[in-house]
């Protein structure tokens, strides 16, 4: 009988802690900060792409390649007019002459909670064709916060691109893409190598 009875004050002693407990857990959750990230350190996973081709750390889209990330050793380097930045590997968008080609590089990247964020990457236009439709451009969420076309001689050989991302600064995953159009008119080359994304 005593056996019974505290069988079952022990079952109405637990469930009435259940409010309390979930009470704990939400103080705790509320109360956690949100994660920290150090100035300067990188939040996109294999900027420079040295983890390969189809690694799985990014979704590799090309019309014609399969991929726009490269090597020298599977790609070449367009006669000079392609190559890696730094390491062995970068990405090379267009160099399909006069196939039409179009490729994309995505990530879902985790930005810093608050204060400012930048966008940074190196770019080379080492090639051109005439009729300059071409263009690579980078989308945050969907929302466009660079673009360049072939014809712009800025990039004759890798120089830095830094955009004020701060706007997606919410601790939250964000979409980001390089994009690339060629039309087939002729060739372009646009490289890319060494993206990051920091807080500063």
């Amino acid at each position: 009988m005593h056996k019974s009875i505290g069988v079952g004050i022990k079952g109405t002693l637990c469930w009435a802690m259940v409010p309390l407990v979930l009470f704990s857990i939400g103080i705790i959750m509320l109360a956690a900060p949100h994660k920290h990230v150090a100035a300067g350190s990188n939040m996109v996973d294999d900027g420079s792409f040295e983890a390969g081709r189809n690694a799985g750390i990014w979704i590799e889209k090309s019309t014609n390649f399969g991929t726009p990330v490269c090597s020298f050793a599977v790609c070449g380097d367009g006669a000079g007019t392609a190559n890696a930045r730094t390491g062995s590997y970068w990405t090379w968008f267009g160099g399909a002459d006069v196939f039409a080609e179009i490729g994309s590089l995505t990530q879902k990247v985790e930005f810093p909670s608050g204060g400012s964020a930048k966008l940074r990457f190196y770019l080379w236009i080492g090639d051109s064709s005439p009729d300059g439709k071409d263009y690579v451009k980078v989308l945050i969420d969907g929302q466009k916060v660079f673009s360049v076309k072939e014809s712009s001689t800025k990039y004759d050989t890798y120089k830095l691109v830094e955009k004020d991302v701060s706007q997606f600064a919410d601790g939250q995953k964000h979409k980001v893409q390089f994009k690339n159009k060629c039309t087939g008119d002729g060739n372009s080359n646009f490289n890319v190598d060494d993206v990051s994304i920091t807080a500063d």
